[in-house]
């Protein structure tokens, strides 16, 4: 997994995403995951939340902590103040 949080810790540093200047985001927020493809079908990707305090949005809509959410091109996600636009190609 992708983590994506507030922290500056090892797994951050090694397979993470730091928004450590946004204080509304917890330390760790979420998780970005890639499920591979099967024959000619590419990757899925997901994000989960992982129980953050202020959680995680998606258009307007707070997601459920700890559900696998498929991610799709232009997806926008917000965590804390930071908001994410999903480029996947």
């Amino acid at each position: 997994p992708c983590y994506v949080g507030r922290s500056k810790g090892k797994k951050f540093v090694k397979n993470g995403i730091s928004l450590g200047k946004d204080a509304e985001i917890s330390t760790t927020h979420g998780k970005f995951l890639v499920e591979a493809g099967l024959g000619n079908l590419g990757p899925t990707f997901y994000f989960v939340d992982v129980g953050s305090t202020n959680g995680t949005f998606l258009e307007g809509e707070q997601l459920e902590p700890e559900k696998l959410v498929r991610l799709t091109e232009g997806m926008e996600l917000r965590l804390g103040s930071s908001n994410l636009k999903i480029m996947l190609s």
